[in-house]
């Protein structure tokens, strides 16, 4: 008969397995779509490494170019003052971070604008060696270090 639903001209016992089937797809289909979904927000929330480092040098998409404006020191990234950088953070902030960090002479590895467990060590070397508590955090006090004109 024309337009007759398949399930109810198929024997009683083909129904139930017909939709277990059915619904064992539908979930496949479902967790494939999570699972490739968290493997690209993980992809895109850590910057590939790789380039090149150096006091004026273009690395990944962030640059190093120092000015000094009265007593400070901005290397071109972000002007943050107080703003809390720390760990996995990313952007501009790291970026800033990554080359104060370098002028200081002190290597945080690419200039990425990923705050890294590289970039947290040597951020916590800094803070050791002006003798401010070592927590790795980039706030108010550590930022008065990085941006100081030596």
């Amino acid at each position: 008969m024309a337009g007759s639903d398949p399930a109810h001209d198929a024997p009683d016992s083909e129904v139930p397995r017909i939709r277990v089937v059915a619904l064992s797809a539908a979930a496949g289909g479902l967790l494939l779509s999570a699972v490739v979904s968290v493997l690209l927000v993980m992809d895109a929330q850590h910057p590939k490494a790789g380039g090149r480092q150096g006091t004026a040098a273009t690395v990944g998409k962030y640059t190093c170019t120092y000015t000094r404006r009265d007593d400070l020191v901005f290397a071109g990234n972000s002007a943050a003052m107080s703003h809390r950088v720390m760990l996995n953070s990313t952007g501009p902030d790291a970026a800033e971070v990554q080359c104060l960090l370098l002028r200081h002479k002190l290597s945080p590895g690419d200039i990425d604008g990923y705050f890294g467990p590289h970039t947290e060590a040597q951020v916590k070397r800094l803070q050791r060696q002006d003798h401010v508590p070592t927590d790795g955090v980039v706030g108010e006090q550590t930022w008065a270090l990085l941006r100081h004109v030596e």
